[in-house]
């Protein structure tokens, strides 16, 4: 079976992998805290919440990152942002990217900003604890359970790496290669087997004249 490793960092990914996906953080945020702001009913509006945060942002990012790895595998990335768009409304994914660390082995790094409701002052903070244990239900260890939840959401899109072509092409044409000598093979030996039929028939026929010649002789 399959093995899933996912670990998670409180800081951004490391800039090394292949970009798959990206969003604008600005206009994600926007989005994400539009969202939470509409189930508060609150006042504020998201781009007042922005221009408050940004400063902050310059200083600390508030971006977090799983690092998940596997063994010869393919992910279907696109499904699983799909997902976790769906699973997780207040995380905001914001970049994806794949490295592949070892020939079987690879690793893809998934960026997002984790928000939080509050119920005084600003309504949204970005906290990862917080809006994991609102998002999970989960008061005791919401970060591991995340994690574990996560490991068993990732296990339907993966699939076993696919072997390259040329060795199917090559495993192919090694064996109608050898069909095709057989057939020569088989066909040589249907010649010379008519080869030998004929000379036997030509000796035959030889033997007989000379069987007549002598008749027509002796009878002279």
């Amino acid at each position: 079976m399959q093995e899933v490793k996912i670990a998670l960092f409180q800081h951004p990914s490391p800039k090394i992998g292949q970009v798959l996906y990206q969003s604008n953080q600005r206009d994600a945020f926007i989005i994400g805290s539009r969202k939470l702001l509409a189930k508060n009913y609150s006042p504020y509006q998201s781009e007042e919440l922005l221009n408050l945060f940004e400063p902050i942002w310059a200083i600390s990012s508030p971006v977090k990152h799983l690092e998940v790895t596997f063994d010869t595998a393919e992910l279907d990335w696109q499904a699983v942002l799909q997902k976790m768009k769906q699973q997780y409304e207040q995380l905001i994914w914001l970049q994806i990217q794949v490295k592949k660390i070892e020939p079987n082995k690879t690793i893809y790094f998934f960026d997002f900003i984790p928000l939080a409701r509050k119920c005084e002052g600003f309504p949204i903070e970005v906290n990862l604890t917080t809006s994991l244990t609102q998002e999970l239900g989960k008061t005791e260890h919401p970060l591991k359970h995340f994690v574990l939840q996560l490991e068993q959401s990732f296990l339907p899109y993966l699939s076993l790496a696919q072997k390259p072509a040329f060795a199917n092409d090559l495993g192919s044409a090694h064996f109608q290669g050898n069909h095709k000598i057989q057939q020569l093979s088989s066909s040589n030996y249907q010649v010379s087997n008519q080869i030998v039929e004929g000379r036997r028939q030509l000796k035959l026929s030889t033997t007989r004249t000379k069987k007549t010649n002598r008749g027509l002789i002796a009878a002279a």
